[in-house]
């Protein structure tokens, strides 16, 4: 990210005299007119930085400036090496190891010991059980043409299995629900819209720089408009489906049965598409639905149409 590149960059050049723009993009994987931009913006924050030009000149810090050790608390060491920890696990760069060291080396001796401690008494981790090599690897190219502000190509597959070829400025990597998408604005449809990395295929760099727009929030749910509102559905469970409900809806009262390890539980948030049918039926029999008839009917008549599939 370039916060961090920034960050990393003030650093090194801190602890290091001099150091040329070259070995910068080598080392944070970028190329020398990122390099360069990320300078302007050191500049324009109010870090003296200059650059020397020729065959011995490089970038470097202005003698008379420092860092003093209390621009970061410990309390805000702490919460970035946990963040960046965190950050670190989910996409493994080296620009991340690298910024974490540098924090590191912020942290007075005598509270190492606290500050190793206390960073580890957290630990965020969103992957998911099963790892996925090939999303690492698209993340990184990902990156790098966000780095490099370059558009993509990709080979994109549509939740009906259908692949098009698209063009892509990528803005934002998000990760969400253990899923990573990038926001990027697609030049074929003329506007920005979220794409699920999984199903992007053959992503290559292309020459084409990106435009600098402005993308919009990022929305992510099921839009209702213009459908179906919200059904509540009565339902009957078991403790380990209550459990996986109570972690996403912390507003459901659970009734729990007398003589039965079973609670009822009415459900205002279905919403009768595909999802929501999956949902249900992916609790086998730890969930029934108890009310409305129309929804326990579809459900049936999936479960029939499931059986005859099989020819059971």
């Amino acid at each position: 990210m370039k916060s961090e590149r920034l960050l990393a960059i003030t650093m090194m050049l801190l602890e290091q005299e001099q150091i040329s723009a070259p070995k910068l993009a080598e080392l944070f994987e970028v190329s020398v007119r990122t390099i360069y931009r990320d300078i302007e913006s050191l500049s324009q924050a109010g870090i003296p930085v200059v650059a020397f030009p020729g065959s011995k000149g490089g970038i470097r810090i202005m003698e008379n400036y420092k860092i003093d050790q209390r621009f970061f608390t410990t309390s805000d060491l702490i919460s970035l090496l946990t963040s960046l920890n965190s950050m670190h696990k989910h996409m493994n760069s080296k620009q991340t190891a690298y910024t974490i060291e540098k924090l590191k080396a912020l942290v007075p001796k005598k509270m190492e010991k606290e500050v190793a401690l206390k960073t580890d008494q957290l630990i965020i981790d969103l992957s998911p059980w099963i790892q996925n090599g090939q999303a690492g690897a698209s993340i990184d190219l990902i990156q790098q043409a966000l780095d490099n502000q370059n558009a993509l190509s990709i080979d994109y597959e549509n939740r009906a299995g259908q692949y098009s070829s698209r063009v892509i400025e990528p803005y934002r990597l998000i990760l969400k629900e253990s899923s990573w998408y990038t926001q990027a604005f697609c030049l074929e449809k003329q506007e920005f819209r979220i794409f699920k990395i999984s199903r992007m295929k053959n992503i290559q760099q292309t020459n084409h720089l990106s435009d600098q727009r402005t993308p919009p929030p990022v929305t992510f749910g099921r839009d209702t408009s213009g459908r179906t509102a919200f059904i509540t559905l009565s339902l009957e469970v078991d403790y380990s489906v209550k459990d996986q409900l109570s972690e996403r809806f912390n507003d459901l009262a659970f009734i729990p049965q007398k003589h039965s390890d079973r609670y009822l539980v009415e459900f205002p948030y279905f919403i009768p598409d595909e999802f929501g049918y999956h949902l249900l039926l992916g609790f086998g029999t730890r969930c029934k639905c108890l009310a409305p008839d129309t929804i326990r009917e579809e459900l049936v008549k999936r479960l029939k149409e499931m059986l005859d599939f099989y020819e059971v």
